[in-house]
């Protein structure tokens, strides 16, 4: 039986292997694990056909578990989150959270390819071949589309069926098929990476242009408000030069002082006094031309 292996690398390992119809065969976490214990307990759930990591560059260990069986390796677009994870593999059995992350690569993996795969089961059905629908659906895995998959089962099952009196003419035939699918296989595969490289370097693109838009809005902030202190500066120099001139011309022109005038008296109670002294002394001075005399000097 053909699985796609999620794998969680770490210090605790964590596997977990999905068949190609999206059912959970298992899974299984180690500490501590080297590459040849975890691929054998990895092949007791299958044979793996795709691998699968939950972040968008592969960790080593998994490149190097794809590349020892042999075998391609999805990763997804961007990394998944904790969220998408859970909603993946939340109605999982799993021991830990290392073999939930391992489920929910797997589980992503076999998301990408399902069209593909319910394509590939309605084929199949229809020829009444279904219990070999993994066959093709490897052959999807690995970079061709279903048409060229179902055409190149169809023809590897018309090379096996060959008569035998043509022993050496199918041979050539089966030799030069194989080249052939080697070949397309190889280009496929080629394609694959071109595209995810090429994904790779647009997500780039985008987080470059992002940080350059970043940077311009904090660039104009700072212009901005260089700006206003510059002119917030000018503004408090020009008053304080206006004010310094204004403090000049006082100094300059000092305030004359007045100098109260002899003949009349201090304050009002001295007035009151005088004019009682001098009605004491001329009882027969008219008041009325008394007041209007110290009125008017």
């Amino acid at each position: 039986m053909y699985v796609i292996v999620g794998i969680d690398p770490g210090t605790t390992i964590a596997i977990a292997a999905v068949d190609l119809k999206g059912r959970l065969v298992g899974s299984w976490s180690g500490r501590d694990e080297g590459k040849a214990s975890t691929l054998v307990h990895m092949r007791r759930f299958g044979m793996p056909c795709l691998f699968a990591a939950d972040v968008a560059r592969a960790p080593d260990t998994v490149a190097k578990l794809s590349a020892s069986c042999n075998t391609r390796l999805f990763t997804p677009p961007r990394d998944m989150t904790q969220a998408e994870k859970l909603e993946l593999a939340k109605d999982k059995p799993h021991a830990n959270e290392h073999e939930l992350d391992a489920i929910a690569a797997a589980l992503r993996a076999y998301h990408h390819h399902e069209n593909k795969f319910r394509l590939i089961d309605r084929e199949m059905a229809e020829q009444g071949l279904e219990a070999r629908a993994d066959e093709v659906k490897k052959l999807a895995i690995n970079g061709l589309s279903v048409h060229q998959s179902l055409l190149l089962f169809a023809q590897k099952e018309e090379a096996k069926a060959g008569a035998p009196a043509a022993a050496t003419s199918h041979a050539e035939s089966k030799r030069n098929l194989a080249e052939l699918s080697a070949e397309l296989i190889s280009l496929a595969n080629s394609n694959i990476e071109l595209r995810k490289a090429l994904e790779r370097l647009e997500r780039e693109k985008a987080e470059l242009e992002a940080r350059v838009r970043e940077l311009e809005r904090s660039i104009s902030i700072r212009l901005r408000r260089d700006n206003e202190i510059r002119h917030r500066d000018r503004t408090i120099a020009s008053l304080r030069e206006q004010l310094t001139r204004h403090w000049r011309k006082k100094e300059k022109k000092p305030a004359a002082k007045s100098e109260p005038r002899k003949d009349l008296p201090a304050s009002k109670s001295e007035a009151r006094k005088d004019l009682k002294a001098l009605g004491e002394k001329q009882k027969s001075v008219d008041l009325d031309t008394l007041v209007d005399t110290y009125r008017h000097g």
